[in-house]
């Protein structure tokens, strides 16, 4: 059963159309690898500051990586 995770899979797409590798991520946003590695698997709570900074990384609003999969295909 997979668990909802619309940030993190959002997180993931958006780094991947970027072309970024997880540690690329990181070293862009100053988090660590782990920490985007448990953002996008769900084992881990985001804060607003973080969101903030991969955001910026990924030259996206933050609101994007929150929306939910049906509203960004309306985009």
């Amino acid at each position: 059963m997979k668990i909802n995770n619309p940030v993190g899979d959002n997180i993931r797409k958006y780094r991947a159309k970027a072309g970024l590798t997880q540690e690329g991520l990181a070293l862009k946003s100053c988090l660590s690898q782990g920490y985007i590695n448990q953002l996008e698997n769900g084992k881990r709570k985001y804060t607003q500051k973080t969101l903030e900074l991969i955001a910026e990384a990924l030259c996206v609003n933050a609101s994007d990586l929150l929306a939910l999969e049906k509203e960004l295909q309306r985009r």
